[in-house]
């Protein structure tokens, strides 16, 4: 043989290891939807070689047949899988679009003090995804519905719920600014004669609960506002406690009664306008110059002057608000009930 014939040999021998070398390689793969943002792969490469995966979403994988893999947003992404060993490397890339993702996480919350009641109002909501409570300070909590959660230390944190299945993910964050009173009873009051209107002012937990103590040996768990009718003269010490499972606060006022259904007591001696409780009239013990009949949000229902009765048939039992003018030029302040 020939030295430039063997040469050529030689070439051809090398060109073609080389050629079979890379064609050692093939890589490809399939894919199948499964809900909207999520995808199974499906390797088709050359086996037994190295392995890896870009999901154009900034995660890989370095497994042959990856497990299905979930996007978090929508949009297009290429995909790309690469086989290779020491003497080949093949790679195949495709196109996915993520056109929608299947679940929307969202809560709303309600703080008061150092609790944080919380509400799930993600979609889908039930039984179906997972969910995952961050508090921002160190606990978490997987309940659907979970009960309040309580702060040990005041401060600024930030909340994140995350519902999940195989076949989506996704997160909502806000954030709390937690105090240290998370239950703060109070209540202001209406008071005609020996007949009281308590107003619940009180800051407290959305689902807490109230119990109100009115001295006389009465009490009343409503949360509301409430009225409360005293039989004997004196003073009483009225207190209104609320509570939920994480907090409970006290808060106490007295209350003096010196008339008792229009008997006039001492600090009472001046006031001319009778009975109170009242039906369909307002009596007064002598003429008056001037008057006028609120209700008690301020709104002027009668008025008139040189008057000695006001009929109120027209209007509905309640609470009113009575100023009136002596002849002397007395103005004086009476709250009324009607029943």
């Amino acid at each position: 043989m020939t030295p430039r014939r063997l040469i050529s040999t030689l070439l051809l021998l090398v060109f073609g290891y080389f050629a079979n070398a890379q064609g050692a390689c093939n890589a490809f793969f399939i894919y199948n939807m499964q809900g909207t943002n999520t995808v199974q792969f499906f390797n088709t490469s050359s086996t037994g070689l190295s392995c890896s995966w870009d999901f154009g979403d900034g995660q890989t994988d370095n497994n042959y047949s990856p497990a299905p893999h979930w996007y978090q947003s929508t949009g297009t992404y290429i995909v790309c899988v690469t086989v290779s060993d020491s003497s080949c490397s093949a790679t195949y890339c495709d196109t996915i679009q993520i056109l929608q993702t299947p679940c929307t996480a969202h809560y709303i919350f309600y703080p008061n003090g150092n609790v944080v009641h919380v509400e799930n109002q993600s979609t889908p909501l039930y039984p179906t995804y997972g969910s995952v409570w961050s508090y921002g300070d160190g606990t978490t909590d997987t309940s659907t519905f979970p009960a309040s959660h309580l702060y040990t230390n005041p401060g600024t944190y930030v909340v994140c719920l995350t519902i999940h299945d195989s076949a989506c993910i996704s997160t909502q964050c806000d954030t709390i600014v937690v105090t240290m009173d998370s239950c703060h009873a109070s209540f202001n009051l209406l008071q005609t004669d020996n007949h009281f209107i308590f107003l619940n002012t009180s800051i407290k937990p959305r689902d807490a609960f109230c119990f109100w103590e009115f001295g006389d040996g009465h009490s009343s768990s409503n949360c509301d506002s409430v009225r409360h009718v005293y039989t004997n003269t004196g003073d009483y010490l009225v207190c209104l406690t609320v509570y939920d499972s994480l907090c409970q606060n006290t808060f106490c006022d007295s209350v003096h009664i010196g008339l008792i259904n229009g008997i006039i007591a001492e600090s009472f001696k001046n006031n001319l306008a009778y009975p109170n409780p009242l039906q369909n009239t307002i009596y007064f013990k002598e003429p008056v110059k001037n008057y006028q009949l609120q209700s008690i949000n301020g709104q002027v229902l009668k008025k008139g002057n040189e008057a000695k009765e006001i009929k109120i048939t027209d209007l509905p039992n309640g609470l009113y608000l009575l100023e009136y003018q002596t002849m002397t030029g007395l103005w004086l302040h009476q709250t009324m009930i009607k029943e």
